[in-house]
């Protein structure tokens, strides 16, 4: 072959493998984290919720301030962009806490909120957000003169929202609930007394939705639940557990609501059933010295459930399970931690319609290990960069219809001695 031909055929080789390259798919990967918000260094950062849309809209809120000026603040993420600039909720008492939010499949969100009053005391209120980040007025759902906490609330695609909250007037603490469908919001409606804490709620895309929560029986706690038919009101609480060793954790899709716990600390449980009958008996993972579970599902019913081990006598582990629409957990996946991780404890679980699940959790900074469709967990990366410690204000994660994923969670960063809203993105 003369020189000339061998360097024709040269040329043409690189091309080819130039094209090839361009036509092969980026790998999945996590982006640099971002700084969302960073309050002045007086101030600390906590309580953080985020909720995702299978759309990809993201609202994310949190507490910031002082303790005795506690102001709440959110950012708004658009279905393939970046989060926009911080804003705080007005002031409209002695400070707001507690934020807890849902978001539509349009964008649109509802911001629940626990809000100290200036006579003392408290109460729960709402707040509406466009897909924008435009505030609506404050509503005020709990009862005047009652003290009002813990408010909890779930939005489904199509915008309907359950909001729960424990409140006590004369008597013992009770669990309280109220529906908003096509806009509007319904009458309270109380479930049990002797609420030990707030409750958690879920709600599925047809209207069916799970209130679960701690019931104080005087020497021991028990789980309690409350199911709410499509198109009725929630009906009377039945109990899923004796003897928890943690609080109720919370999902619904696909036509139905799930409910997992931990139990004796070796145990996690979970059930599942129709909102408009009962729930199946529990499925139960035996393992030793299990954290509390987390737990999510997509609006066609895929789900994830995923704990961790402490650590302290174990080598340190997460694992995760997954469902299909219409099936049982499978069995669960061990994800091992990055190297020097110990005393590991859960963070955040999410689901997707295509299949995906991930499983986030603290180690030695926040951990997150996504799975694709039919195939295990892939490797477990650190979110939190060298220069940031894990701050109190926990992680939230969420994953689109794509399989795309979001990731929000707090960091207190030593250079500036101040506490930031974190967040990365990872593309499929």
């Amino acid at each position: 072959m003369t020189p000339r031909r061998k360097s024709l055929v040269r040329a043409v080789l690189a091309a080819a493998a130039a094209a090839l390259l361009a036509a092969s798919p980026a790998p999945a990967a996590w982006t640099t984290p971002r700084t969302v918000a960073l309050p002045p260094a007086s101030q600390g950062v906590s309580s953080l919720v985020a909720a995702t849309a299978g759309t990809g809209h993201t609202v994310a809120a949190w507490q910031q301030g002082t303790r005795t000026a506690p102001r709440l603040a959110y950012a708004v993420r658009s279905a393939s962009g970046d989060f926009g600039a911080a804003r705080l909720i007005p002031h409209t008492s002695r400070g707001e806490t507690i934020p807890r939010v849902g978001v539509s499949a349009s964008g649109a969100a509802l911001i629940a909120y626990q809000e100290h009053l200036a006579r003392g005391g408290f109460r729960v209120r709402v707040r509406s957000l466009s897909a924008t980040g435009q505030l609506g007025a404050p509503r005020t759902l709990s009862a005047p003169g009652h003290r009002a906490v813990s408010p909890s609330v779930a939005v489904n695609p199509r915008g309907d929202a359950l909001v729960t909250w424990r409140e006590r007037g004369r008597s013992a603490s009770a669990i309280y609930a109220v529906l908003r469908e096509g806009g509007r919001f319904g009458a309270r409606q109380r479930l049990t007394g002797r609420a030990e804490q707030g409750a958690v709620v879920a709600l599925d895309p047809g209207g069916g939705g799970i209130v679960a929560w701690l019931q104080d029986r005087g020497d021991h706690s028990e789980i309690w639940a409350s199911l709410r038919p499509p198109g009725d009101v929630p009906a009377p609480p039945v109990r899923l557990e004796a003897l928890p060793s943690s609080h109720p954790v919370v999902a619904a899709g696909g036509g139905t609501v799930f409910a997992a716990w931990s139990r004796g600390g070796n145990d996690i449980s979970v059930r599942s059933g129709d909102p408009r009958a009962t729930l199946g008996p529990p499925q139960r993972f035996v393992r030793p010295a299990t954290d509390l579970p987390t737990l999510a599902a997509s609006p066609s019913g895929h789900a994830a459930l995923g704990w961790t081990n402490a650590g302290y006598m174990d080598t340190p582990a997460a694992e995760l399970a997954v469902r299909a629409p219409g099936g049982d957990f499978g069995p669960p996946a061990a994800v091992l931690p990055p190297p020097a991780d110990s005393h590991l404890s859960s963070g955040a679980a999410a689901a997707s319609d295509r299949g995906d699940a991930a499983f986030g959790w603290r180690g030695q900074g926040w951990n997150v290990a996504v799975a694709p469709p039919g195939a295990g967990a892939g490797p477990a990366v650190k979110l939190t960069t060298p220069d940031e410690e894990v701050g109190l204000g926990g992680l939230s994660l969420g994953l689109t219809d794509s399989g795309a994923a979001v990731a929000v969670w707090t960091s207190y960063l030593p250079a500036s001695r101040r506490e930031a809203v974190r967040a990365a993105y990872y593309a499929p």
